[in-house]
């Protein structure tokens, strides 16, 4: 790591929570107020992929407006005004104005901006408009031949230095609304809020193909597979509006909402081509590589419309009782046009006779094999819910709710020829569908009914103490899904306690259990991987906090909470035959978490003192299987293995705040820690296979973020401050496979393979990516600000 000073045309709030934020609303007695805090600062950051210091934020050098605020209130008029705005002229920068007259309207307006720095001087060699990356197929060429002859790894500095072209990865969010309330009568307001959001820039997106050669005659029947992965800018160029209408009426044994919202989605790049940089041709795959595509597609998120009509009401009855209820229909749309089957001239399709490989066969790349020109994509939503609580005793709430939430796919059903397998050009009939006994290919409507119930009550036992209990249930019914539908029952307990003035306390159960119904059917291609979502669990979370005070200038509390999920049982399915049996275990089979802290504080006269501390820890554990019998065409539950990933963070924070010199100096002082460990551990459960996934011992993540701050502020004069801040932030972070993503990486395939015992490991060969990675950073950000209020 070189030291350097780096001067970034970025910025972010640099002050602790409490100077953070706008000013406090005017007191009614001021007319007119404002405040602006404005100064320069300095940024020194000693390493070039600094991008994770400003992920989400921006932090410049040279002069700052950190924030403003212009307010209007007479004591004497119904007529009010405030504009403010913070991180001025800055990627991070937010504004809003607010006007009204009080009990007859009132207005707000806003615009933000929100970024997402991903990667400072990457390098990519693909060239062309977003969405349309070329490569030329000399270059392509050059490449090939220098992977087939073993001579990449010397050739690859020099190609890299001649043809790469560095540029950042960086997305920004700009946002923009308005509100209007309008009292038309006593109790009768109308809402309108409208908003609109543009994205633009480029993110990051990975795809990944591989290699697939025969080996020659003696190796045991097997195939070589070469995995090679290829990493672009996303392009990003979106537009959302979103608005709503609605009234409400209010009366004081009730109110009435009725309104109706809709919201637009487009994107102004809907598809991404790109040409493989690992082929040799710029439009036919290469024969070397059994077909692999040369040119590739993928269909980006669609534009699509949805609209919404709803109204909500409730009313109170006698005996403490009040009922709520809302309704709902919503309409979604979509009608992105379909891309062909293929970018690779050198796969067809089955002409009119039926047969592949015949002289009437159909390129992939010809739009008339689609069923249709796009999917005319519709969907209902309808929601209804019903609450009710009542107060028949001082001690004793009840309570009781109904929801049901109905998803109607309206998609027309397709049927399709074929499709082309992903990075390859292979053409298949079908995944596993039929239809009379023959395979087709077909969309499934995936609509759905959720339907909810609850029924609960709290006893409150005086001061000392509160009970309450709720139980409920949720079942889904499905319209094309592995099941017909799942049923979970959900219990819950709640205990609050009080028994002194100085302790108070909580604790809460929850438990739940969830089944489906019917026989689980497997679905495509017969994988016998089961879809955790509906399969059964069993979940359990307990929650535990206590605040006690143990003087009169201090408060600590601690807190533990505790949540796992379980995925008993095993998919059985008659389309399993023997030897293989019909028991298939894979898939996510537990997740768990805990999470504890404990917070101090204590506050005087001059001085305020808060420290917290924390542990959390997530874990899951999967098991997977792979088709590894000698057939070539069945999943060997006995060639598994498991994964389990766990990951820990620690973290600390102390802050101390007050003043030097009273009503003169005043000394804001913050420290963070965050560590972060990760393991990744693979297992195989049974001696592996020729084709198995073999279990490699994996290194540890490690992520270490560390953070100090220090402000004085000294007060010139009533209403003037000066103020000194000082920002210190290093991060270390170790990563295996972060840190091995450099632009092109060639590794070396020892294949010794002629019987099932006699399996090698095969490293991943040949990786194309941005080099977009961000490193270890230490930043030190220094700033003088005035701070002027009347």
């Amino acid at each position: 790591m070189r030291n350097r000073r780096a001067w970034i045309r970025r910025a972010a709030p640099l002050a602790f929570a409490s100077l953070a934020g706008f000013p406090a609303r005017p007191a009614a007695t001021d007319e007119v107020t404002y405040s602006v805090e404005v100064g320069a600062q300095a940024v020194s950051v000693d390493e070039d992929r600094d991008s994770k210091f400003e992920e989400h934020r921006d932090v410049p050098q040279g002069a700052v407006l950190d924030s403003f605020r212009l307010g209007w209130l007479p004591e004497s008029s119904p007529w009010s005004f405030s504009a403010e705005g913070r991180n001025v002229l800055r990627l991070d920068q937010g504004y809003a104005v607010t006007f009204g007259r009080t009990g007859r309207f009132r207005v707000r307006t806003w615009w933000d901006q929100v970024p997402t720095f991903s990667s400072r001087g990457s390098t990519w060699l693909l060239a062309g408009r977003p969405g349309d990356y070329t490569l030329s197929s000399d270059f392509r060429q050059v490449l090939e031949d220098a992977a087939l002859g073993g001579t990449v790894e010397g050739l690859v500095p020099g190609v890299l230095a001649a043809s790469a072209r560095p540029l950042d990865l960086r997305v920004r969010r700009d946002r923009a609304g308005g509100a209007l309330t309008v009292n038309l009568a006593r109790g009768w307001d109308l809402d309108i809020e409208a908003g609109r959001e543009k994205r633009e820039g480029s993110g990051r997106i990975s795809i990944g193909t591989y290699i697939r050669s025969s080996r020659s005659a003696g190796n045991f029947d097997r195939e070589s597979f070469e995995v090679r992965g290829l990493e672009m800018p996303d392009p990003v160029d979106f537009r959302a509006a979103s608005y709503s209408l609605s009234t409400s009426f209010h009366r004081k044994r009730g109110f009435v909402t009725v309104g109706w919202q809709g919201a637009r989605f487009s994107n102004e790049v809907d598809t991404l081509f790109w040409d493989n940089p690992f082929e040799a041709a710029p439009s036919v795959a290469s024969a070397s590589d059994r077909g692999r595509f040369a040119r590739g597609a993928l269909d980006l998120w669609p534009d699509s419309t949805y609209r919404r009509l709803f109204a909500s009401g409730g009313v109170k009855l006698p005996a403490r009782t009040r009922i709520a209820a809302t309704v709902a229909r919503g309409k979604a749309e979509q009608d992105d046009p379909f891309l062909p089957f293929t970018q690779n001239e050198a796969l067809s399709f089955p002409g009119p006779d039926g047969t592949l490989g015949t002289a009437d066969d159909v390129p992939g790349t010809d739009p008339s094999l689609l069923p249709a020109a796009s999917l005319g994509g519709e969907a209902t939503t309808t929601r209804a819910d019903f609450r009710i609580s009542s107060r028949p005793l001082d001690p004793l709430t009840v309570r009781g709710s109904w929801r049901r939430y109905e998803y109607e796919d309206e998609r027309p059903e397709l049927f399709f020829p074929g499709y082309a397998a992903f990075g390859e050009s292979f053409f298949r009939a079908g995944i596993g569908q039929t239809v009379g006994g023959s395979p087709v290919l077909f969309n499934e409507r995936k609509g759905y009914t959720r339907t909810a119930w609850s029924v609960g009550g709290s006893w409150r036992f005086g001061r000392p103490a509160s009970l309450d209990v709720e139980y409920g249930s949720t079942e889904w019914e499905f319209d094309e899904r592995q099941v017909e539908g799942t049923t979970e029952d959900i219990a819950q307990v709640r205990l609050r306690f009080e028994p002194l003035g100085w302790l108070s306390g909580r604790v809460a159960w929850l438990g739940s259990s969830r089944d489906f119904e019917g026989d689980y059917e497997v679905g495509f291609e017969l994988s016998g991987v089961r879809d955790f979502s509906v399969w059964e669990r069993d979940r359990t979370r307990w929650t535990a906090e206590v605040d006690f005070a143990p003087g009169d200038d201090w408060t600590v509390g601690v807190a533990y909470v505790r949540w796992e999920d379980e995925f008993p049982g095993v998919v059985t399915s008659p389309s399993f035959a023997p030897p293989y049996g019909t028991a298939f275990p894979y898939g996510l089979n537990r997740a768990e978490s805990d999470s504890a802290s404990v917070s101090a504080s204590t506050a005087t006269r001059r001085w305020t003192f808060a420290a917290a501390a924390g542990w959390d820890r997530s874990e899951w554990e999967s098991l997977s299987v792979t088709k590894t019998d000698v057939a070539g065409a069945d999943y060997n539950p006995a060639n598994r293995w498991s994964r389990r990933q766990d990951d820990d963070l620690i973290w600390a924070n102390v802050a101390i705040e007050g003043q030097v010199v009273p009503e003169k100096v005043r000394l804001d002082l913050g420290v963070g820690v965050s560590v972060h460990d990760g393991a990744l551990e693979t297992a195989n459960l049974d001696a592996p296979n020729v084709n198995s996934a073999v279990a490699v011992p994996f290194p540890d993540l490690e992520a270490r973020l560390y953070t100090a701050r220090l402000g004085v502020r000294w007060t010139l004069a009533p209403g003037v401050d000066f103020e000194a801040r000082y920002w210190h932030e290093p991060f270390r972070l170790d990563d295996f496979s972060w840190d091995a993503l450099r632009p092109y990486m060639q590794g070396v395939v020892e294949e010794i393979r002629s019987a099932p015992s006699d399996v090698q490991p095969a490293a991943a060969q040949r990786y194309l990516f941005l080099d977009s990675r961000y490193s270890d950073y230490t930043a030190n950000v220094l700033s003088a600000l005035v701070r002027v209020r009347f």
